[in-house]
């Protein structure tokens, strides 16, 4: 039986860190659907898997 691999959740702070970009930018950047992100409870949470397919695909895109 195969199980998917888990997916790893980020933080603001992390998400940040891993884009190079200030926390408030990545937060805005939730908050107008530009990034995958939920809000679980007070606070959000980015998918790393999907950011990370989400940011494969812009730059396949700018290759063209």
């Amino acid at each position: 039986m195969n199980c998917p691999a888990p997916r790893r959740w980020l933080t603001i702070p992390q998400a940040a860190e891993l884009l190079s970009l200030h926390p408030k930018t990545v937060s805005a950047l939730c908050l107008r659907k530009v990034l995958p992100s939920v809000k679980i409870g007070r606070s959000r949470r980015i998918d790393g898997g999907e950011l990370e397919r989400q940011l494969e695909r812009q730059i396949a895109e700018g290759r063209k």
